[in-house]
């Protein structure tokens, strides 16, 4: 008998505790998916604005949104692993790697450079409509 009580409330809590438990990792793994999501939308919109910015020829504010896309681009690549997403880490990687060809393109007042900037938008756009 003396076995037989701390057994059932060994069993009691595991039942109350375990699926608690359960729901709360699910939980915090859809919290991180949705901030990554969020991270990735504010990304687009800073390449979004850099390229409406420069076909409007105000090359000094699409420099500085640019230059904050590529920043955080960098930030996503070091900080997350992409591990079911390894198409978006290397599109990721691959317009990190434009930041000097748009950067000074924007520093010369290059027009060119605003229909570099719209093909990366569409092309992230792309990339996150298909969730690779």
């Amino acid at each position: 008998m003396m076995v037989l009580v701390p057994l059932l409330l060994g069993a009691a809590f595991l039942a109350g505790w375990l699926p608690v438990t359960l729901e709360l990792r699910r939980t915090n793994e859809r919290l991180r998916a949705v901030e990554l999501e969020l991270r990735l939308a504010n990304v687009q919109r800073r390449l979004g604005t850099a390229a409406a910015e420069a076909r409007r020829n105000n090359f000094g504010i699409a420099a500085t949104e640019a230059g904050q896309f590529f920043d955080e681009t960098q930030r996503l690549l070091a900080q997350e692993p992409f591990t079911d997403q390894p198409r978006l880490r290397t599109a990721l990687a691959a317009y990190a790697a434009r930041r000097d060809t748009v950067m000074s393109g924007l520093a010369t007042n290059d027009v060119t450079t605003a229909t570099l900037l719209s093909e990366l938008y569409l092309a992230l756009d792309g990339v996150r409509d298909r969730g690779l």
